[in-house]
């Protein structure tokens, strides 16, 4: 059979993924792999499966377990203060890299993306404080509490970075310990609307740079095929121009 035949092959026999392979993705096959690319709706599955054992057992096969889970948690956290204190060094070696090889004229294009991809963002932002009015929950704490992790993923390019200081910052914002490790990471896996937003502004941005002229109707369906394939990347992650 020659090259080209099985090629076609494996095309007719590849199929979408039903409901039920979907669902079977939620639960990783290793745990390590899973770390490992990012998935982190699976390692939150894992760790509930697994913090449920850890429940069920006694307490004196218990407590050991949670006294290393506990020092490894405080590593991770001053890992992240560790890249806190280096990203900005990282970012700024990268944008002097990207001048240094194009010239100072290609951030004139990108600078417009970046106003208007932020622009967006505050708009999103302010709706976000609206809904914090609503439920009655202070924006200014809020706000103050949130403001290191955001900076954190804003100077790493990435939220993953900022996910353990966020649980640690959330609980010190009131959040109950037993609803962060799990509320978190499950919104980082389903509630990716700064990816969409972001993923919009750079699909037009391409298209544009390309010469490509699209619709309005071309626009949204765009935008709401980019509000559903979102919900399946791992966490935001900007590229690094």
């Amino acid at each position: 059979m020659s090259r080209s035949s099985s090629r076609s092959g494996c095309r007719a026999t590849a199929r979408p993924e039903g409901w039920q392979q979907i669902l079977l993705n939620i639960f990783p096959e290793n745990i390590a792999k899973a770390v490992a690319e990012n998935q982190i709706l699976q390692v939150a599955v894992f760790a509930l499966l697994f913090g449920a054992a850890l429940a069920l057992l006694p307490e004196p096969k218990r407590s050991p377990l949670l006294s290393v889970l506990q020092s490894l948690t405080e590593t991770m956290f001053r890992l992240t203060r560790i890249i806190m204190v280096m990203a900005p060094v990282a970012a700024g070696a990268a944008l002097a890299y990207t001048v240094g090889s194009m010239g100072v004229a290609t951030l004139l294009p990108l600078g417009k993306l970046l106003v208007t991809c932020y622009a967006t963002l505050l708009i999103f932002t302010a709706v976000l404080a609206v809904i914090l009015l609503i439920a009655r929950i202070p924006v200014g704490k809020f706000a103050v509490a949130i403001a290191e992790p955001a900076a954190l993923g804003f100077a790493t390019t990435s939220s993953e970075a900022a996910l353990p200081l966020a649980m640690e910052r959330m609980e010190e914002f009131g959040v109950p310990r037993w609803s962060s490790p799990s509320v978190i990471p499950t919104g980082y896996s389903f509630n990716m609307t700064g990816s969409s937003i972001y993923l919009s502004m750079a699909a037009l941005f391409a298209a544009q740079a390309a010469g490509l002229h699209l619709s309005v109707m071309q626009q949204i369906v765009l935008l709401a095929t980019l509000m559903l394939t979102s919900r399946a990347s791992p966490a935001f992650r900007a590229p690094r121009w």
